[in-house]
């Protein structure tokens, strides 16, 4: 009998502390969960407190105040932005909803490389910005009136990629206002995707063009003259 009881207490032992990790694993998986669950709530909820602030939310100490975006600062207090007194480079960038002036989608001018949205960006957010002079007006562009200051004239951007850029962007902003996008063509026949490094498009109902030459040096790249090293 004796043996019996020694025998049955070491086992009774084992098995309760046996239970008590068990219960302990649980507890500590069970602990893990909830702590995941609640981790991703919380990163969850602070990336959108983020967003929404980078959209709608800026301090006053922030120089993209609420007062500068609602335009607080009367325009008849400024200089005309052609005035000699008018620095137009001295300023900031403010958010305006009634921008993008034209949308990528819209434009058959864009090569298939700076087509952010159809290339996969969700959102607009960076198109919502518009340039705004510290000390001068800046009027708001109107197409009509630069195609008629353009007319039986051209308009040459030479450059890289930015410059590129930058003569894409203005042909579509002159195009939007072109009903007959087929009175807007390239010159030589040449695609928007694939030139020699130079392109010119014709704007037929103003007799203007708008041209781009591929340039990524400011001086041309050659050997130096024999002698002059």
């Amino acid at each position: 009998m004796i043996p019996k009881r020694k025998c049955q207490k070491p086992l009774f032992c084992k098995t309760n502390s046996h239970s008590q990790r068990s219960n302990s694993s649980k507890k500590l998986k069970l602990l893990k969960l909830i702590e995941g669950v609640v981790g991703f709530f919380f990163v969850t909820f602070v990336t959108y407190l983020d967003c929404d602030n980078g959209v709608r939310y800026f301090s006053k100490t922030d120089s993209f105040s609420w007062s500068l975006l609602r335009g607080s600062l009367s325009d008849h207090q400024r200089t005309d932005f052609l005035e000699q007194e008018c620095d137009v480079f001295d300023g900031q960038w403010l958010w305006d909803e009634t921008y993008p002036l034209y949308k990528s989608r819209d434009c058959s001018f864009l090569d298939e490389g700076f087509r952010c949205n159809e290339n996969g960006r969700p959102d607009y957010f960076y198109t919502k910005w518009r340039w705004k002079p510290k000390h001068c007006n800046l009027p708001r562009f109107d197409a009509k009136t630069m195609l008629e200051k353009l007319r039986n004239r051209r308009v040459v951007f030479i450059g890289d990629s930015i410059g590129r850029n930058q003569w894409e962007s203005l042909l579509c902003l002159l195009s939007s206002v072109i009903p007959n996008k087929e009175s807007i063509y390239e010159v030589n026949g040449s695609t928007i995707t694939k030139h020699k490094g130079f392109l010119v498009f014709k704007f037929e109902d103003y007799n203007c063009t708008v041209e781009y030459y591929k340039s990524s040096f400011l001086v041309l790249q050659t050997r130096p003259p024999p002698g002059t090293l």
